[in-house]
């Protein structure tokens, strides 16, 4: 047995040797050629070390890989169709992934943390698509032009070198290089003018994200959850310190449990309306008590209480959720407490979600006067299966006194959403979302009426493709009171996309969403209570949860699905 252990030892050691060597062939005439598309066999190469726990070897090869992955990303050439078959790999996720992994266990947290945000940035490029050179800003068009035709240069000059021996090949690789550095600069130039493009062409370094820390306020945490295999991770960081804790264990079926036991309102969890920082009633019990309260709990042990000492001084919690935390509300994870009661997470925390640090760049501070609602629009649009949604706009058209704008006749138009869109600070949308994951993301849309004249494609379908060339500049928040509008969908595999992003992609500072269908009466309650909160100056984060626990005290309403749908997004305050 021993010596038929020691051969099946020997031949696997082999053929480790044989694929190594095989992958670094590869990887050698990557960088010999300087091929940016090369990059998965630097992460092939970076997966063998990572298996033999040889970390800083993982980590050399792993960063080459996401440095070519990022040039690839950039590329403008190509085309939908090009960017389509790109972003159908799983494994540049796992590439981020693993690197993160590696760094923790080579004992450097700030470059963990560092790509692990770095992820959700390469996400939000996939979610973005091809950058279109047809926006309304000429300028802008023309630098994009201009980027084009550098990338096309150097791609036939890569093609050429390909064929070259000698002096020629060494001509040709330094006239990509003078390219390559023409096309940086020239590409840092266009990204000053144009901030919005940084999602497509951003380069962080751990030191941007570590700084972080110095901007956040006293009384927040940062909480990034990050999922390998079966190791969780989780990044906490507060104006103190930066800090990670691991545990490994199977969450992910936990986690899809308890987003479908929260979805069902025909059994009751046996808990009661929240109660600010107080215990709830308890609710009569049924035969699903167990079920929710012993699933919520366990998540909350998991996900809360490992970090309860970086947190537990805090009042707001920023959550950075991937993967499979992606569509689950933290908010309504809670502890079992005396009585068989149950205190939710939301009765003790502002709980908002982003998934870029750069919402925390804003020098605005809490309690500041914030843009007046009155620059508002809403729209109802007229819908035989949605009951209570044009008296909702229509409440909150009364409460913010802005009738004028409230639209929920003939022109609940995809063209007046638009004008609205790129010109008030405040847009409602209570209507249908309807999301096509199975061919082309970027076609859903949320549903309006069709203009008159639909030349310009204004067809009553405002897609997330059309939202994001609009060339939104200075809007405050869009409301999205429509089915499913941040629930997330793994296009790739470990990346998850929403049409809550798309609107945070096109320079939209926040945006509510609702991560599960919810019956129209009592979603239209809590808006009214929302826009009840904002008109108080309340920040908008805090407007929500007090929204929340009102709508819990009707006993109508008291089971968690429907108050614990709506999430904010982005800006906080």
């Amino acid at each position: 047995n021993e010596a038929i252990q020691a051969d099946l030892f020997a031949n696997k050691e082999k053929k480790t040797d044989l694929a190594q060597a095989t992958l670094q062939q590869s990887a050698a005439l990557t960088t010999q050629y300087k091929i940016a598309g090369g990059w998965q066999a630097y992460y092939e190469l970076g997966l063998l070390a990572y298996k033999q726990q040889q970390f800083d070897s993982a980590i050399v090869n792993f960063k080459v890989a996401v440095a070519l992955l990022d040039k690839s990303a950039e590329n403008l050439y190509g085309g939908e169709e090009a960017r389509k078959i790109f972003n159908n790999d799983p494994r540049k996720s796992d590439l981020y992934n693993k690197l993160t992994f590696s760094y923790y266990n080579a004992g450097n947290i700030k470059e963990a943390w560092a790509y692990a945000n770095r992820s959700n940035i390469a996400g939000i490029k996939e979610l973005s698509g091809t950058l279109s050179v047809n926006s309304s800003d000429e300028e802008r068009n023309e630098a994009l032009k201009k980027l084009l035709a550098m990338q096309q240069s150097k791609k036939a000059l890569e093609n050429t070198l390909e064929k070259q021996e000698g002096l020629a090949k060494q001509e040709t690789i330094k006239k990509i290089e003078i390219l390559e550095a023409d096309y940086n600069n020239f590409l840092q130039d266009v990204v000053a003018q144009y901030p919005e493009l940084s999602t497509y062409f951003s380069r962080s370094n751990a030191d941007e994200f570590n700084n972080y820390k110095g901007k956040l306020p006293e009384d927040l945490a940062v909480a990034l959850y990050l999922l390998n295999d079966k190791t969780l991770m989780i990044f906490t960081l507060t104006n103190e310190k930066l800090a990670v804790d691991t545990m490994t264990m199977d969450i992910a079926p936990k986690v899809a449990s308890f987003i479908e036991v929260i979805k069902n309102t025909k059994k009751q969890t046996g808990t009661g309306s929240l109660a600010e920082r107080s215990e709830p009633q308890d609710e009569e019990k049924s035969s699903a008590d167990v079920d929710f309260k012993e699933i919520a709990n366990e998540l909350y042990q998991s996900l809360i209480i490992t970090v309860n000492d970086k947190i537990n001084n805090k009042k707001k919690l920023c959550i950075i959720p991937t993967g499979v935390f992606s569509n689950m509300p933290f908010q309504c994870l809670g502890k079992k407490v005396d009585d068989n009661g149950f205190r939710f997470l939301v009765e003790d925390y502002q709980i908002f979600y982003t998934n870029k640090m750069s919402v925390f760049n804003s020098p605005n501070q809490s309690g500041t006067p914030r843009v007046p609602l009155t620059s508002f629009a809403a729209f109802g649009v007229p819908d035989a299966t949605l009951q209570f949604n044009i008296s909702e706009v229509e409440a909150i058209g009364r409460i913010i006194g802005s009738d004028s704008t409230v639209f929920t006749d003939a022109r609940a138009t995809e063209g007046m959403a638009k004008r609205s869109l790129r010109s008030k600070k405040y847009i409602h949308f209570a209507t249908h979302g309807v999301l096509n994951y199975s061919s082309d993301y970027s076609q859903s849309y949320l549903k309006l009426l069709a203009d008159k004249d639909t030349t310009d494609g204004n067809n009553g379908q405002l897609t997330m493709r059309e939202v994001q060339k609009l060339g939104i500049t200075n809007c405050e928040m869009v409301i999205l009171s429509a089915c499913q509008t941040a629930v997330t969908k793994q296009l790739v595999k470990g990346w998850n996309i929403s049409p809550a992003n798309s609107f945070l992609v096109s320079k939209v500072k926040s945006v509510v969403a609702s991560l599960w269908k919810v019956a129209d009466e009592p979603t239209g309650l809590l808006m009214e209570y929302f826009y009840e909160n904002l008109n108080k100056q309340m920040d908008k984060v805090e407007a929500l949860r007090q929204a929340q626990i009102k709508l819990s005290q009707d006993i109508r309403f008291r089971h968690p699905n429907y108050w614990g749908a709506f999430v904010l997004y982005g800006e906080w305050r």
